[in-house]
């Protein structure tokens, strides 16, 4: 048989006031053996050596080990699998000693008092446990249903909070099932024997859903974790991530490991390191504030005598994205002098969005081809699929008239309509064009008249944060 789990519980000193050259120790070594949960029980003594004068500093170890029979005594304790990681943890108040141990579909918590502990009782009516299973659905504001989730517990630490002196069990399944308990006393009536989601089962989701997307896999894929950790407050989570229900094809350089750090719980605030930062709420008003400043930007710098075709078709994009959504009486104003400059530079006709400067929540109709290859027509946007025009309803998202359906840029706005030409915000994943890749599919003229904004936002205009490929 196997052992596929080992894990040390803590340290009992005590010290002999008879013997003060004595050091006693006590503690338990738990092993998943096969599909049992064994418990040795380890008892050290560590006495000075000081027969020989030369070298008083000696020590001598005296260890013995034994079979703890109060897990095995236990009713339901050969009706059990156990298989898996194990961890220990301590009661802050009562010192009850606990450890968890993964079974088919659920974790179980068993309690050890001290003086079973130290082996100076062997009552197995003294040693309790509890089952939480791993279900499907945490949420409980929704209905609960009896779904368990069968892969087995692949991953679990715990950690603990300095100030409150609160610790949590964090695991995590080879399904990618995650879920948090708070460790509170063994005998809380409060106790409603359900997991919950942990904090950073959002950023593991988000990277699944990603690949999911990257691959085309319908929703298929899964994540798989492996490893937890757990270091002042935070918490490091180690997954893969893979199709499901599909045979996979993968080289060995395609094999990828990734590492999330977050917050080891919801209500601490620990002293965050640099790297992990939280994100802001991205409400509809934030995200709105936030693009009205790069507005601003864009057309309080307005220049009346810059001719690039590029540039003319920015600063429209701009205007009519202040038009749709800013409740700015200045960014209005500003957005009609574009337009009016426009009309004047180009010959273009821009009566619909002159008439509707005057109030903000507006909408722009995609224009008709004989406006899109007239006077002035490259400041529109068009479809590279179909050629129609596109409209303007929102700074996130523009469809043309066919249907099809694109991202905006959060810069420029632009409709991003040609793969390999964006890059990404590493925190929060917005989208903007790459100016380095405009370059090389539009030439110099795009580029310049798009370096000078990404030179000003040289981060993520909503979070921050550095950009990546």
């Amino acid at each position: 048989m196997r052992i596929s789990g080992l894990s040390c519980g803590p340290w009992l000193l005590k010290q002999d006031g008879t013997a003060p050259d004595v050091c006693h120790a006590i503690g338990n070594a738990a092993a998943t053996y096969g599909t049992q949960l064994k418990l040795i029980r380890l008892d050290v003594n560590l006495r000075r050596d000081d027969e020989d004068s030369e070298t008083p500093s000696r020590w001598n170890l005296q260890a013995t080990a034994s079979e703890n029979p109060d897990l095995s005594s236990k009713d339901d304790a050969g009706e059990r699998v156990y298989r898996g990681p194990l961890e220990w943890f301590q009661a802050a108040e009562s010192g009850e000693i606990g450890l968890a141990v993964p079974t088919v579909g659920a974790l179980i918590v068993v309690s050890l008092p001290r003086d079973v502990y130290e082996g100076k009782k062997t009552s197995s009516g003294k040693v309790r446990t509890r089952e939480y299973p791993l279900l499907e659905s945490t949420d409980t504001t929704i209905e609960k249903t009896d779904t368990r989730h069968w892969e087995s517990i692949s991953a679990m630490t715990v950690a603990s909070d300095d100030e409150s002196k609160l610790s949590s069990l964090h695991l995590g399944t080879s399904g990618g099932h995650a879920a948090i308990k708070e460790l509170i006393e063994f005998n809380d009536t409060q106790d409603d024997g359900l997991l919950s989601p942990p904090p950073w089962k959002s950023q593991f989701d988000a990277m699944r859903e990603s690949f999911d997307i990257d691959h085309d896999l319908g929703g298929l894929a899964i994540g798989r974790i492996w490893g937890l950790a757990a270091y002042g407050g935070l918490i490091a989570v180690a997954f893969t991530l893979h199709p499901g229900d599909m045979i996979e094809y993968r080289t060995g350089s395609q094999e990828r490991t990734i590492i999330v750090f977050s917050k080891a719980n919801l209500h601490q605030h620990p002293q965050a390191p640099s790297f992990l930062r939280e994100l802001p709420v991205f409400t509809s008003d934030f995200l709105r504030l936030r693009r009205e400043v790069v507005l601003r930007f864009t057309l309080r710098s307005l220049d009346y005598d810059d001719r690039n075709p590029w540039y003319q078709k920015l600063v429209y994009t701009a205007a009519c994205c202040a038009l749709v959504e800013s409740q700015d009486e200045y960014l209005l104003l500003q957005a009609r002098k574009v337009f009016e400059w426009l009309a004047t530079a180009t010959g273009v006709d821009l009566t619909e969005e002159l008439t509707k400067c005057s109030t903000p929540g507006n909408k722009i109709e995609s224009k008709p081809a004989e406006q899109l290859n007239g006077a002035g027509g490259h400041i529109f946007e068009k479809c590279d699929i179909c050629q129609a025009g596109v409209a303007w309803y929102s700074a996130q998202e523009a469809q043309c008239a066919g249907g099809h359906l694109f991202v905006r840029c959060s810069l420029s706005f632009f409709s991003i309509q040609e793969p390999g030409v964006s890059k990404f915000c590493s925190d929060c994943s917005t989208e903007y064009l790459n100016e380095d890749a405009l370059a090389q599919l539009h030439g110099r003229e795009l580029q310049s008249a798009y370096k000078k904004l990404s030179t000003v936002f040289d981060t993520c205009i909503y979070c921050g944060g550095k950009f990546r490929a």
